[in-house]
């Protein structure tokens, strides 16, 4: 019998919580299979937790007896069928992603659902100690918890086993949120709303796909370093190809980020520099320049801009220099600094060629294309919309015609999203001396200050075609 204030029992209130949710949500005639299913799925992911090292203590079974209310022959029954048969463990496995579609239908938020079930499970595992295999199941159907939970329910990072009853330890810096953490609200360190950011993004849909290999890279390292597996020795530090106004630097925040949450970096900031940041006037200062710059990117993502320019083209340049230091701060903090090198295509071999450690720690190019015309009147609409400004009706074959034109006469020197606001604010000045010089008796301030006419547009041509 446990104790009234054990763990145990403990997890046994929680666990009859979330199964009078489950009763509160389905009042009708459905209600019974409801929570039996509800109740199987839990009791099956705690069973292949417990007998994940291949075997289940007696300590394990009379936790899951207590926490789950049935007798020790259902329990030993049911744990030689996981332990014999492969098929039934993965009728469990799909019975545990069946959970999530139903806690969507539940008002339970305010019962930490994933805190819940890691409580239990965690109770389940430490009655005994908690294994490496016992982590690292659980590792597993964290993720398949993860992907089957509506958002809402989600955590920033897989569950951990954790013993409940060992002492709680101190938070470290990074968890209790430093003063020079960028992200301590816990929401807007979540992956997915950094990923959000990501899909807004106008485009780039090849940068999207590279991003997202990145991140499932970075959660699956981050799962089997919580689980007590191999890591593998991967850099993750990349190369930006691209003319200017691409998103690179925009791209390099977000990756910052998401780093960040994953645990990759210790705060996930970004520090853009480029060649003035790193490079000094006198002989010997150019290292210690370029040092002062990786210490403020430390735990976070540092953006080389125009990394090509390093390349001073003389022997006397301090560009070799501040490669020397970049590669050893590479090395010497692999596991919390980024770096992230980027520029023209076809220039960036300069760089790539100044020193052979560049190239083999920084093996994984992305490629920002130009925006197409489609994508560059997208861009213009969102600059308006998010300056509070609109178009009158009848302007938008203008602005099209306007914006092929800059496509098709486009020079090595074209800023794609930089040319696309260029072009927006050289309209709004042409409106700004439209209604200046109106006179007051003539003005809907309101509506003038926000509509963009025709003549605004034809205003600028001179100075764009």
């Amino acid at each position: 019998m446990a104790r009234e204030d054990s763990p145990t029992k403990a997890a046994a209130d929680r666990l009859w919580a979330l199964i009078t949710a489950v009763q509160q949500a389905f009042p009708g005639a459905e209600q019974q299979d409801q929570v039996r299913g509800f109740l199987q799925a839990l009791r099956g992911l705690a069973m292949q937790v417990a007998t994940a090292d291949g075997t289940l203590t007696q300590a394990e079974d009379e936790t899951i007896r207590t926490i789950f209310w049935f007798d020790r022959s259902t329990t030993n029954q049911a744990t030689l069928s996981l332990i014999q048969n492969a098929p039934l463990l993965e009728a469990f496995s799909k019975e545990v992603e069946q959970v999530g579609p139903l806690i969507s239908k539940l008002n339970i938020k305010d019962l930490n659902f994933s805190k819940t079930i890691e409580y239990i499970l965690g109770v389940v595992a430490s009655a005994d100690g908690v294994q490496p295999r016992e982590n690292a199941q659980l590792a597993c159907y964290s993720a398949r918890l993860q992907a089957a939970l509506p958002s809402d329910y989600l955590q920033d990072k897989p569950l951990e086993l954790t013993n409940p009853l060992a002492p709680a330890r101190a938070p470290s810096a990074a968890q209790a949120g430093s003063p020079e953490s960028p992200h301590q609200d816990s929401d807007a360190r979540s992956v997915q709303s950094v990923m959000g950011k990501l899909d807004q993004l106008i485009g780039l849909a090849t940068v999207k796909h590279e991003v997202e290999t990145l991140t499932n890279l970075a959660k699956v390292f981050a799962m089997r370093k919580q689980a007590g597996l191999h890591v593998p020795d991967m850099s993750f530090h990349l190369v930006f190809l691209g003319n200017p106004g691409t998103g690179k630097t925009t791209v390099a925040r977000i990756i910052a980020e998401l780093y960040g949450c994953l645990g990759l970096l210790s705060k996930g900031h970004l520090v853009e520099v480029d060649r003035s940041g790193l490079i000094a006037e006198y002989v010997g200062q150019t290292a210690i320049k370029t040092q002062g710059v990786i210490d403020k990117a430390l735990g976070g993502v540092l953006f080389i801009d125009e990394a090509y320019a390093l390349d001073g083209g003389e022997d006397n340049d301090y560009g070799n220099e501040a490669v020397a230091t970049l590669l050893k701060a590479m090395e010497d903090h692999r596991s919390d600094l980024v770096v992230i090198a980027a520029g023209y295509t076809d220039q960036m071999n300069r760089f790539l060629g100044m020193n052979p450690g560049l190239r083999s720690r920084m093996s994984r190019d992305i490629s920002f294309p130009d925006y197409s015309p489609a994508e560059m009147l997208q861009i213009l609409y969102e600059l308006a919309k998010a300056a509070q400004y609109s178009f009158a009706e009848g302007t938008r074959a203008r602005l099209e015609q306007i914006i092929q034109s800059m496509w098709d006469h486009r020079a090595k020197d074209f800023a794609n999203a930089r040319d696309v606001r260029n072009l927006f604010e050289q309209i709004v000045e042409a409106q700004a001396n439209r209604i200046g010089q109106l006179p007051a008796a003539d003005r809907d301030e309101i509506c003038e200050m926000c509509e963009i006419t025709a003549g605004d547009i034809e205003a600028t041509q001179p100075a764009i075609v």
